[in-house]
């Protein structure tokens, strides 16, 4: 395996800047953009490439820590968002009855654990039912998703960069790949709720 590293790539970021501004259209409202949840596709595929070129450039030169990894990531994430939980949990506390408010505060914790993409598949009826326009920390699911995959992924890679043989890492990422998608084509094919939002079907992406 050659030393990777991933330098800034302004062709990156705009099509980060894009893949957000479909999500916003989509939720504004914009009929031409209804299908802008896309851009969460978009988003993971962009998170999942520059972080493993990240972690395989470290893995290789022998300077990768998992404690350094998870620091950085807490300090990129954390503080943005404990600020929008806190403003969100303000805000609901004058503008939501006792019983909202309560289902509130569990999203918020859910959110806070990394855990809000299976608290709102089990509570939201769907990512678009109308019950899910009511509950504005709804957004944060993709975050929980991505996060839970970085608790796993640093390892697998660590494990699968172990491998000598490069067609043997090949394939096993191949199997990796598939299996999410497989069961994603599947999910969708068969209507569960799950598909939306779970680590299996969203890690192919990333």
């Amino acid at each position: 395996m050659h030393n990777r590293s991933i330098n800034y790539r302004p062709d990156i970021d705009g099509l980060r800047a894009i893949a957000v501004l479909l999500v916003v259209l989509n939720h504004v409202g914009f009929s031409a953009f209804s299908g802008g949840y896309i851009g969460v596709d978009v988003f993971f595929v962009i998170s999942g490439y520059l972080i493993t070129g990240i972690i395989l450039g470290q893995v290789e030169s022998g300077s990768f820590s998992f404690f350094d990894f998870y620091l950085r990531r807490a300090r990129r994430i954390l503080p943005a968002l404990y600020a929008v939980v806190l403003a969100v949990m303000i805000a609901g506390y004058y503008l939501y009855i006792p019983s909202d408010y309560s289902v509130l505060s569990e999203s918020a914790l859910s959110a806070i654990g990394f855990a809000s993409n299976i608290f709102f598949w089990k509570n939201s009826g769907g990512y678009f039912s109308s019950s899910a326009e009511e509950m504005p920390l709804l957004h944060i699911w993709s975050l929980s998703v991505e996060e839970q995959f970085y608790f796993v992924w640093p390892l697998a890679l660590v494990m699968i960069a172990k491998l000598k043989s490069t067609p043997a890492r090949t394939w096993l990422i191949a199997l990796l790949l598939a299996a999410s998608f497989i069961y994603a084509e599947i999910g969708v094919r068969e209507s569960w709720a799950s598909t939306y939002f779970l680590l299996a079907s969203r890690a192919g992406e990333l």
